[in-house]
């Protein structure tokens, strides 16, 4: 039997196992994602991918930022390493080889100069050295300087003869250059305002005229020039297919082209002769509509008739 103060019974061992269980779980569950992290995880993978390095190139010191994330550029560095790598070795030898030269020569002039490939004659070369010296003996030493400064002021005189020569050269280069692109532009906007195709037939008639005309002092335009072009290019045609019989004509144009002149000129006939109105119609013959059907002839017709009269022929078929 209990007293009046009732107390609250104590939790049991077996009661409390499901809580301790649950606390357990809930602390190995892993953390709630968190985009801010993630965002800030992935711009420092970024950086790590990039690094920055000093660099010194014939002495001058720089620093460049490799990404070893982008492979095109990886890549064209390392095309880029190899091709330097390759001129340096090239030009190391090449230095070698001048060095060794250079040693021989010094060391054995003669067996040096003597050799064929040089192509001096080593005695006529020993003789001028020796009439030299000796015209140099009998000069004072006012003449030896003064013929010295001659010298130097031809070999002055050569160099600026030869950079003025090739600025020139440059300046004409370019020239040349603008006149090429503006005969360029002029002549495509010559061949699409005439529909004519830009191709090597058409554009080397054009230059053949245009070289013409520049060996004569003439300055003409590829628009001045294009009727003349087109008539050359007329009557070749004509003089071609004037030859030819009507079969060959049909292969060489094409039997769309054929079908099309055929089409226009029926065409053409047929509105011709069609009445307009009911006064048109007074008056015809009804009778010629039973007319014997016209014999077909089997002549044969060259392209040249065809051509000045087609309506004709084509009544005949």
């Amino acid at each position: 039997m209990s007293d009046g103060n009732s107390s609250v019974p104590s939790a049991s061992p077996a009661s409390a196992a499901p809580a301790n269980a649950s606390s357990a779980e809930a602390s190995n569950q892993a953390p709630a994602a968190n985009p801010a992290s993630d965002a800030a995880k992935t711009d420092q993978q970024i950086k790590e991918l990039k690094k920055k390095l000093k660099i010194q190139v014939d002495g001058d010191e720089s620093e460049e930022e490799f990404d070893w994330n982008d492979d095109k550029k990886l890549k064209e560095m390392a095309q880029l390493a190899k091709v330097a790598k390759k001129r340096m070795a090239e030009k190391a030898e090449t230095d070698k080889n001048v060095q060794e030269f250079l040693t021989a020569l010094r060391e054995d002039p003669r067996s040096v100069l003597s050799d064929p490939r040089i192509g001096i004659d080593i005695k006529k070369f020993a003789a001028k050295i020796i009439e030299e010296e000796i015209e140099n003996s009998a000069k004072s030493p006012e003449q030896l300087r003064a013929e010295e400064l001659q010298k130097e002021l031809e070999k002055l005189k050569k160099e600026k003869e030869s950079e003025s020569k090739k600025r020139e050269e440059e300046t004409f280069a370019k020239m040349e250059q603008d006149a090429f692109d503006k005969y360029d532009r002029e002549l495509n906007q010559v061949l699409e305002a005439n529909k004519i195709p830009k191709n090597p037939y058409y554009i080397k008639k054009m230059a053949n005229y245009m070289t013409l005309a520049v060996q004569n002092g003439i300055d003409v335009s590829p628009a001045e020039i294009m009727p003349l072009i087109q008539q050359e290019i007329t009557s070749e045609f004509q003089q071609l297919i004037g030859v030819l019989p009507l079969d060959a004509v049909e292969d060489f144009v094409g039997k769309d082209v054929i079908k099309q002149i055929r089409k226009k000129y029926i065409d053409k006939a047929r509105n011709k002769g069609r009445p307009t109105s009911m006064a048109d119609i007074k008056g015809v013959d009804v009778s010629s509509r039973h007319q014997e059907p016209a014999k077909v002839t089997t002549e044969k017709v060259y392209s040249k008739d065809f051509f000045k009269n087609p309506l004709a022929y084509i009544q005949k078929k």
